[in-house]
C-alpha cells in the first residue's frame, strides 16, 4: 500500500547532525523527521522502540511542490539566534569545560522557510493503514520535525 501527504510550513526544521549550539536543518523532510512526526500523530513517544520498528518497515520518499507558476518550493534557510540562560539567574556550566561558563550562550537554528513537499510512505498494507489513520486522527499534534515548526495546511493522506 502506498499513501502521499503534503507537508507544508512557514518553518520546518529536519534534523541533521549538529552541534550543541548550532541546529542544522535538511533541505528535505528525512526519514527519521517523518517517523517522528507519524509516530506523534499516533502518540508513541519519542524513544520508543516501535519507531525503530516503523522505520525498518515502511519507506518514505519525498518530491518539492511547485507553486502555480511552476516554480520549486524548496524554500528558504532562515537562521535564527535565540539566547539561553538559567531562571534562576546563575552561570550556566558547560558539560565539559569549566572556563567556559556563561550566564548565557546563544544557540543557532536553521530553518526551511516557506517549503512545501509531497512525502510517500509505502510498506506492508496494515502499517500503511495505520500510518493512514494516525495522520486523519492524529492523538498529538503533529509539527515539522520541530515542535515549533507548525503545518500551514492540514495533513491529509491520500491513497494512492
Amino acid at each position: 500500500m502506498k499513501i502521499h501527504f503534503v507537508l507544508e510550513g512557514a518553518f520546518q526544521g529536519w534534523g541533521v547532525v549538529s552541534e550543541y549550539n548550532r541546529r542544522g536543518t535538511a533541505y528535505a523532510p528525512t526519514a527519521r523527521g517523518v517517523i517522528g512526526l507519524i509516530g506523534c500523530c499516533m502518540g508513541i513517544p519519542r524513544g520508543d522502540s516501535r519507531l525503530k520498528e516503523m522505520e525498518n518497515t515502511i519507506r518514505i520518499s519525498s518530491v518539492v511542490n511547485k507553486n502555480d507558476d511552476g516554480v520549486a518550493k524548496s524554500g528558504s534557510l532562515l537562521t535564527d539566534f535565540q539566547t539561553v540562560s538559567r531562571i534562576d539567574g546563575k552561570k550556566l556550566e558547560s558539560a565539559g569545560d569549566k572556563s567556559a561558563e556563561s550566564y548565557s550562550i546563544v544557540l543557532r537554528k536553521s530553518y526551511l522557510n516557506d517549503a512545501s513537499f509531497t512525502v510517500y510512505v509505502e510498506g506492508p498494507d496494515e502499517e500503511v493503514k495505520k500510518v493512514y489513520d494516525a495522520l486523519l486522527d492524529p492523538v498529538w499534534v503533529p509539527y515539522l520535525g520541530r515542535k515549533n515548526c507548525t503545518p500551514t495546511v492540514p495533513i491529509i493522506p491520500v491513497i494512492d
